[in-house]
């Protein structure tokens, strides 16, 4: 999967998070990037843009997929 904020490109992982009776996302999810450098562009850039009528929010996780 290729994930793309105006001229960043990067190659990850992702899971989106979703309730499991229902199936609907819960409105969260986690990224892995293969490179560190990837991570903290992808902080400084996307952090705080809107998708949709929501404000995206990015953080540092240990989460592993």
């Amino acid at each position: 999967m290729i994930l793309y904020g105006g001229n960043l490109d990067f190659t990850l992982l992702f899971q989106v998070v979703r309730d499991k009776r229902t199936g609907k996302t819960k409105g969260y999810g986690f990224v892995s990037f293969s490179n560190p450098t990837d991570l903290a562009a992808a902080i400084k850039e996307m952090n705080g843009k809107y998708v949709g009528n929501r404000p995206i929010k990015l953080r540092k996780s240990n989460w592993r997929l």
